[in-house]
C-alpha cells in the first residue's frame, strides 16, 4: 500500500481515512486529485505579506491644501489638492492639540489625527 505520509508529511490524513478507501486505486486516484489542487497553488513566496509603499512609483507628492481639519478618507491614491503640506500639517496639529483640550472629543479627534497621519505618509514626511 502507497504510504501517504511519505508523499506528503505535512497533510492531514484525516479526509483520507474518513471516506474508507479501500482499495489502492481509490487511493491512487485520490492523491492524484490532491496533487493536481495543490500543483494550482501560487508557492509559498506569494502567500507572503510584502512591503508596499504607498507613495508609488512616481515618488512622494506634495500637498496643496490648507485646512486645518479634514476628514480621514481611505484612498489608493492621493492627489495633491487632497494633501496638506508639512508646514499645514505642523498647524493643524498645533490646532488639534488645542481643539483636545477644550472639548476632549474622541472620536473627532482620532479621526483627524488618523487623516493627518495620512497626509505625513504619503509625502513620505519623518521628523524624529
Amino acid at each position: 500500500m502507497l504510504d501517504v505520509r511519505s508523499s506528503y508529511p505535512n497533510c492531514s490524513l484525516k479526509r483520507v481515512a474518513n471516506r474508507s478507501l479501500t482499495n489502492d486505486s481509490e487511493l491512487q486516484e485520490h492523491l492524484r486529485k490532491f496533487r493536481a489542487a495543490a500543483a494550482s497553488l501560487p508557492s509559498k513566496g506569494l502567500w507572503k505579506r510584502r512591503k508596499v509603499d504607498s507613495v508609488g512609483d512616481t515618488g512622494p507628492i506634495v500637498g496643496t491644501n490648507t485646512s486645518l481639519e479634514k476628514p480621514f478618507l481611505r484612498t489608493t491614491g492621493a492627489l495633491a489638492s487632497m494633501v496638506r503640506p508639512r508646514h499645514t500639517c505642523i498647524k493643524a496639529f498645533e490646532h488639534l492639540k488645542r481643539k483636545w483640550e477644550a472639548d476632549k472629543d474622541y472620536k473627532f479627534i482620532w479621526e483627524q489625527y488618523k487623516s493627518l497621519r495620512q497626509d505625513l505618509r504619503v509625502q513620505s514626511i519623518e521628523d524624529h
